[in-house]
């Protein structure tokens, strides 16, 4: 962030809180695979967030398509297996909403 600015370093672990809230609902939910840490998940979740948008800006590519990609493996990691397809479909309608369809 340092590359980016000052500003990432004051912002970062707010939006890490954020992420984290979310990965606790999802782990309260039953979304989130029981031995994965909703706080390594939140911090993973916001780090891949912010590097494709970052990736994407930089190389002037497709940041949904970009952020699709990050999610489809997210989700095979985090998701209970029994949910898997469900949120992949989720993504895949979310996808075309904001950007070229991504393939499964």
């Amino acid at each position: 962030m340092s590359q980016v600015g000052h500003t990432g370093e004051g912002l970062y672990p707010d939006w890490v809180e954020v992420f984290t809230g979310y990965l606790k609902n999802v782990a309260a939910q039953g979304d989130l695979r029981t031995d994965v840490d909703p706080v390594d998940a939140g911090e993973t979740v916001c780090a891949s967030v912010l590097g494709a948008q970052l990736l994407s800006d930089a190389i002037g590519d497709d940041v949904c398509g970009r952020l699709a990609r990050a999610w489809r493996v997210l989700i095979t990691a985090v998701v209970p297996d029994e949910s898997v397809s469900y949120f992949q479909e989720f993504l895949a309608r979310i996808a075309a909403q904001y950007g070229r369809p991504e393939q499964s």
